[in-house]
């Protein structure tokens, strides 16, 4: 009710501001004379304190506490199993394993709310940011307030709200790089810090790319003699090549990469003879349904920056247009290239599903409507306008955050996103079945996992990690001659998981088969030899099976290996009366 009855204040501040604009004796408001005042200064500082630190606050209590939308839930599997999956955001991925393991060697749990805080410091990192490109853009010192509140309130600004994925420090380099973009063509510069910038973000995420085009803006721009040019263009790739190769970013994730890419824009026709069917969208990008998608996310990302980049466009009669500056032509660099990307890109999950890629490619957009949008809101009319493009941004923003901050209100919104009737690709259906499986899994709700795991076995029935899905479900309610069927038909259509091996041994151990058992943990613990707990379950299920010399072996060389592994331990003493 508050976010209606604020897009209700918005229109009629809104309306009531066109009509003051619009009157014949609208007239320029004079800019104020400049002149020197006293402790401004301090009172900037002080300001940019406040709101920083507000920001910081926001972000963590309105944090998210559901990670439905993105892979906030797959990045979390990752982090628990030190590894990640092949991606395109390298640096980014450096930086969610840097506190993975320092949650881990700190001894904490590695869950959503103990990763939330890195997506909170990203915020408040982007916070400086928005701040600097506020006061760049800003016509005057009294639409300072209104375009900072504006730039804070963009959709994307939800990517700070305890989000788990790869996008909240892509976000602030994204961020980063308009505002030091901006201030080179202000101060004419020699762009060495949006260079510096656009290699971070290209590291980041590879998605960064649609950047460059403004980067060789600035280098033609602002550096002279052929030479220096060359220098300038050359270096970001350099340093952001090293930087990948130096995180292991190789060729064969490059060619990964590539072939992802090439599917999100490859025509749907093409893709569902040649690539994989149940992956493609089930229209072409140059189709209605697309249009409503993209509209969608516009709406999400970017709803009070639309508004006044469309009323700009229709040109406010008695208002003057201002020129064309060195910004104005920066931000269109950087607007433009985002912008058909993202028409572009047809993605397999819903819409809402990868919001947050979109979010990063609009950012710049929003950026540029809310400078061309406020350039010309002048008098109390456009202070009116400006005060409701503000409410606009904030419910837009508040409604999205709100939801994701109730478990209740993300479970729902997700299920109709999922669920049946949604207009999505049967892969998009069963990510999301996946998705509410392992959520219901770690409520200890394994019923409606269990259902939630069922249907992604009618959805794709040759996947065999659904399979080892179910059995395990059946295997944690303590099932196990259920759990069985399920794991040896994950097994037989080509698992490559030992957790399915592991999960069989034990199920054939405890329904009397030992010698099964003994055969499916040897296979698991040669699959994953670096794994403790593979050894001891081998060592077990030995002992199990009446041989306590090979499992009195197998528990010593775990021991020799990982001395600090207490289970082991236990069992040598438990079994054998050793220490």
């Amino acid at each position: 009710m508050l976010i209606w009855y604020g897009l209700c204040a918005a229109l009629v501040l809104a309306v009531t501001g066109a009509v003051i604009l619009n009157r014949p004796d609208a007239v320029r408001e004079p800019t104020p004379a400049a002149g020197p005042r006293p402790h401004a200064a301090i009172r900037t500082i002080l300001a940019l304190l406040a709101f920083v630190v507000a920001s910081g606050i926001l972000f963590s209590v309105f944090r998210a506490r559901t990670q439905f939308l993105g892979d906030g839930v797959v990045w979390l599997a990752g982090m628990k199993r030190g590894d990640m999956l092949e991606g395109s955001e390298p640096l980014a991925e450096a930086l969610l394993m840097a506190v993975a393991r320092y949650l881990r060697s700190a001894g904490h749990a590695i869950t959503a709310s103990a990763v939330a805080p890195f997506s909170v410091a990203c915020g408040v990192v982007g916070a400086l940011a928005i701040w600097g490109i506020a006061r760049e853009i800003s016509s005057d010192s009294r639409r300072f307030l209104s375009t900072l509140l504006l730039l804070a309130t963009l959709g994307s600004a939800a990517l700070f709200f305890g989000y788990v994925e790869s996008y909240p420090p892509v976000a602030v380099a994204v961020l980063a790089f308009v505002f030091v973009g901006l201030r080179a063509c202000r101060t004419g510069s020699a762009p060495w810090l949006p260079g510096v910038v656009l290699a971070v973000g290209l590291a980041s995420h590879l998605a960064f790319a649609y950047l460059v085009p403004a980067y060789l803006y600035l280098v033609f721009r602002n550096v002279q003699g052929p030479g220096r040019r060359t220098a300038y263009l050359l270096a970001p790739g350099v340093v952001a090549m090293g930087l990948v190769l130096a995180l292991g970013f190789g060729p064969d994730r490059w060619q990964h990469t590539l072939r992802i890419a090439t599917e999100a824009f490859h025509p749907a026709s093409l893709a569902q003879t040649q690539l994989h069917p149940h992956d493609a969208r089930p229209y072409p990008i140059l189709s209605l349904a697309h249009g409503i998608d993209l509209g969608n996310l516009l709406l999400l990302v970017l709803p009070a920056p639309l508004l006044l980049l469309v009323s700009r466009a229709i040109a406010v009669r008695g208002l003057t247009r201002p020129g064309l500056e060195p910004g104005d032509s920066f931000l269109a660099w950087c607007a433009i290239p985002g912008f058909i990307v993202a028409c572009g890109l047809v993605l397999p999950v819903a819409a809402a599903q990868d919001w947050d890629l979109f979010a990063l490619l609009l950012i710049p957009l929003g950026i540029y409507a809310i400078r061309v949008g406020l350039s010309n809101l002048t008098g109390p009319g456009g202070t009116l306008v400006a005060a409701a493009a503000v409410i606009v941004g904030t419910v837009g923003l508040g409604s999205f955050v709100l939801v994701n901050a109730d478990p209740a209100a993300g479970l729902a919104r997700y299920s109709v996103l999922t669920g049946p009737g949604a207009r999505i690709t049967p892969y998009a259906r069963a990510y999301g079945h996946e998705l509410l499986a392992q959520y219901y899994r770690s409520l200890g709700d394994s019923r409606a996992a269990l259902d939630h795991a069922s249907a992604l076995l009618e959805i794709e029935p040759t996947n065999p990690r659904y399979w080892a899905m179910v059995g395990a479900i059946h295997y944690s309610r303590g099932d196990y001659p259920a759990a069985i069927p399920y794991l040896e038909e994950s097994v037989r259509r080509g698992s490559k998981s030992a957790g399915t091996w592991t999960n069989l041994g034990i199920c054939y151990a405890q329904t009397g088969r030992a010698v099964d058992a003994l055969a499916q943990l040897h296979i698991a613990a040669a699959m994953e030899p670096e794994s403790p707990q593979n050894q001891l379950n081998l060592a077990l299920s030995l002992l199990n099976a009446q041989r306590a010399d090979s499992s009195r072996i197998v528990l010593q060389e775990a021991i020799r290996r990982w001395p600090h592994f207490a289970p082991a331990q236990n069992a040598m003493t438990r079994h054998f009366g050793a220490q």
